[in-house]
């Protein structure tokens, strides 16, 4: 069970930003980020945190004790709030007991599309730890690595896209922010190196066959990335971008390390649905997660697979967007 300190309407039309704190120096970094997304989002603010009990103890916590445990979190929820810039929304505090995870669950059960935001590495697996937030609630979660700091100037948010609907949703998302700061968006497509399975040597058919191939790709990559460019441009936007050959997660996760973006904006599925529709995190995502020493916000992908997927507002703006990668493949 969930007690407030400042209850947060569960009726309110817009979804919130819930920071999850716990009681290291970290928490100060997570409280800035959420508090950043959420000003580029427009959306309010809430500061969480959720004390377990001392599984230890085989009877019940003294309740005075327990008052004064309480007490003292939401004083140090009060200093992390007293912290952030004047710029941030004026945030509520929420204090949990038991298990966070459990108790955060119970609290996403009751708004609808809500950004999580939490601390990087600190939990153990982050990928399965994102995984597991997706799947009981979250519609997007924001992974702060340890050192993040807040900036005023330009936002450059990175954007790998793979022809998906779901990376169009985050794309629709990074949409969104430009268009409240001054932003600038780097989209980034990675084409697989096509490969011919074959016993022995490959054949000269073979090695043309896979040079038309790659050809192909390279067109319709090119023709995507243009158009959503100029999409962009008409936007008022300003964009750029990147088409990379190779193995998707290591040539994301060199270029991601050298460009060093504010926010990577990541779709937490790809076109890897087709072989695991069961997951709510994809093998790329999850390989960034552990990768990555950047900010990187996932775009929920089970909203579309399951009962939320009708009135997912990301999904309705990528189908608007949905671009040439997505269309009959060019003559090769």
């Amino acid at each position: 069970m969930t007690v407030s300190a400042f209850s947060f309407p569960d009726s309110a039309p817009i979804p919130p930003v819930i920071a999850c704190l716990d009681a290291t120096q970290g928490a100060q970094e997570v409280a800035a980020a959420a508090a950043s997304c959420a000003r580029w989002l427009d959306r309010p603010l809430i500061l969480f945190h959720s004390f377990e009990f001392e599984r230890a103890q085989a009877r019940m916590p003294d309740p005075l004790d327990w008052h004064l445990r309480r007490g003292k979190a939401l004083r140090k929820l009060e200093e992390v709030r007293d912290s952030l810039d004047e710029s941030a929304p004026v945030p509520s505090l929420e204090i949990g007991e038991g298990n966070w995870i459990v108790s955060l669950s119970n609290r996403l059960q009751s708004v609808a599309d809500p950004v999580v935001v939490i601390g990087a590495n600190r939990y153990g697996n982050t990928g399965h730890l994102v995984s597991s937030l997706l799947q009981n609630g979250a519609g997007k979660v924001l992974v702060v690595p340890s050192g993040f700091q807040t900036s005023s100037e330009l936002l450059r948010l990175a954007v790998p896209l793979d022809g998906s609907l779901f990376s169009e949703a985050a794309l629709a998302q990074a949409i969104s922010i430009a268009k409240s700061c001054p932003s600038e968006l780097l989209l980034v497509h990675v084409m697989p190196l096509p490969g011919i399975d074959a016993f022995g040597p490959l054949a000269d058919s073979d090695l043309q066959l896979q040079m038309l191939v790659e050809r192909r790709n390279e067109a319709v990559a090119c023709g995507f990335l243009e158009t959503t460019l100029r999409r962009l441009q008409d936007l008022g936007i300003r964009a750029r971008s990147r088409c990379l050959k190779g193995d998707p997660r290591s040539c994301l996760a060199s270029l991601l390390d050298a460009e060093a973006p504010a926010l990577v904006m990541l779709s937490a599925r790809g076109q890897g649905i087709r072989n695991c529709e069961d997951l709510s995190l994809g093998s790329t995502a999850n390989y960034l997660l552990d990768h990555l020493h950047l900010p990187v916000m996932l775009v929920g992908s089970t909203a579309s697979l399951g009962r939320k997927a009708n009135g997912s507002k990301d999904l309705r703006q990528a189908r608007e967007l949905r671009l040439p990668l997505n269309n009959s493949p060019v003559a090769a």
